[in-house]
């Protein structure tokens, strides 16, 4: 199989942690689009993508670029081929693989935990509106009530006051009548009497 590590042909693999899709374009010689397309056929290869989907290469996927490139081109696999012939011979994956394994998945829980805090302040949000717009609901239906009952009061209150003139009236007129007729009895007993009077003063 070919050696990534002894190739006379390619230069030697700098001792760095990372590089650049166009770092690992010149080690390997091949051009950066092949390179993408790999990543969808070969899923052993997978750079790490941090923002605006750059790519980074470890020095592990520099060296399966190389066998890749070495199977394809050199020794004359096809994609399939190549591909099956990785996944039989599987390897232990290196420090370096774990600890970059370990940090993706701290990330992932770390975006998990923003968006599920974000969700909850938005659900949050939600549930402070809702209950803001039954408060405002409730309060009117009870400025409702209270209005209706004012207006019933107010209306008792005329009424009470129309009933009570009707009353004041009647009194009135009931007291003129009898004045009336006080003053009627008052004329007859004082014209009796001034018959009266006549009478005894004939006799006389």
């Amino acid at each position: 199989m070919f050696d990534p590590l002894h190739n006379d042909e390619l230069p030697a693999i700098p001792g760095k942690r990372y590089f650049t899709i166009g770092e690992v374009s010149e080690l390997c010689a091949v051009k950066p689009h092949v390179l993408r397309y790999w990543e969808q056929e070969f899923p052993q290869l997978s750079p790490v993508k941090r923002r605006g989907n750059r790519r980074y290469y470890q020095r592990e996927d520099v060296e399966l670029v190389r066998t890749i490139r070495s199977l394809l081109y050199s020794q004359g696999y096809t994609i399939g081929g190549a591909r099956q012939r990785l996944s039989n011979e599987r390897r232990e994956p290196t420090p370096v693989e774990v600890q970059a394994a370990i940090r993706e998945s701290l990330s992932d829980l770390e975006k998990a935990r923003i968006e599920a805090a974000e969700f909850a302040k938005q659900a949050a949000m939600e549930a402070t509106k809702k209950a803001e717009a039954a408060d405002a609901k409730i309060a009117k239906k009870l400025a409702d009530k209270v209005g209706a009952a004012e207006a019933k009061l107010a209306e008792a209150k005329t009424s009470a006051m129309a009933n009570l003139n009707d009353v004041a009236a009647e009194a009135a007129m009931a007291a003129v009548a009898s004045l009336a007729g006080i003053k009627t009895s008052s004329a007859q007993a004082s014209k009796t009497a001034s018959s009266i009077a006549t009478k005894l003063a004939k006799q006389e």
